[in-house]
């Protein structure tokens, strides 16, 4: 279950966020927004996959935030309406919207790995479509 007190360490991280901070010290404060909402669920499937995923993530979308600045902003515009749907209580507004966050994230990763001429890892989005299943059957919502 997410506490009042995690949605209050998710809001402080993404006031931080949404302040002047280098792509770094945003993807950082990414991973902890996301453990806010999701690193109480303790050793379930979906705190795993959301952890390995921001972990994971995290050089790709410092490098995509260089690429293109406007998935800064749109990332906080969806932490933003994130924070307004924990707050509401809305599960399946909770599940819609991580959804949707997930998958924008891994495109804007993949245009990043493909615009290098990296070689894409099937199990990183065998993963993102996993983290959608999980949410949906067991999300650590209030």
């Amino acid at each position: 279950v997410v506490t009042d007190d995690d949605i209050a360490r998710a809001e402080a991280c993404h006031r931080k966020m949404s302040g002047s901070v280098s792509a770094e010290n945003w993807a950082k404060l990414n991973e902890e927004f996301h453990t806010a909402l999701t690193g109480n669920v303790g050793d379930s499937r979906l705190g795993d996959i959301v952890y390995k995923l921001t972990h994971a993530a995290l050089p790709y979308v410092v490098l995509s935030m260089y690429a293109r600045p406007e998935i800064r902003i749109q990332n906080n515009r969806d932490h933003e309406e994130l924070l307004a749907l924990y707050r509401q209580r809305d599960h399946d507004g909770i599940i819609g919207k991580t959804e949707e966050h997930l998958a924008q994230t891994l495109h804007a990763i993949e245009r990043q790995i493909d615009a290098l001429g990296m070689k894409r890892e099937q199990p990183f989005e065998d993963d993102v479509a996993r983290s959608g299943d999980v949410a949906r059957h067991g999300m650590g919502t209030p």
